[in-house]
């Protein structure tokens, strides 16, 4: 699962092309979830569980989810975000991680 924050602002204009390069690359593969920080009530929510600084909110945000394993071995969900502008590689590395990670941990994910 990819979560995608932006505003409609020229710094978050490379970032959202980014998304969109990758989205449209696994687009059978993930899930996306892109809000606008400008219109979208769930953006501050979002913001707030994944923000890589812990409470300071900056966009544009971008999350990459799946199901990793914890230090007991427990399948869990786990996240990396940035709120920088990170081009496709960035992008393109953590989602096809995240494809990995959640292949090899699903069928022992117990919610």
């Amino acid at each position: 699962m990819l979560i995608y924050v932006h505003k409609s602002c020229s710094y978050c204009v490379p970032q959202t092309e980014a998304v969109q390069n990758i989205t449209d690359e696994f687009n059978d593969k993930i899930t996306v979830f892109e809000m606008s920080a400008d219109d979208d009530a769930r953006s501050e929510e979002a913001m707030q569980a994944y923000d890589p600084n812990g409470g300071t909110m900056y966009v544009p945000l971008t999350a990459v989810l799946t199901l990793g394993t914890n230090s007991d071995g427990e399948v869990v969900p786990v996240w990396h975000s940035t709120d920088q502008v990170t081009g496709d590689d960035w992008i393109k590395n953590y989602v096809e991680d995240a494809i990995s990670q959640y292949d090899e941990n699903s069928a022992n994910w117990n919610p």
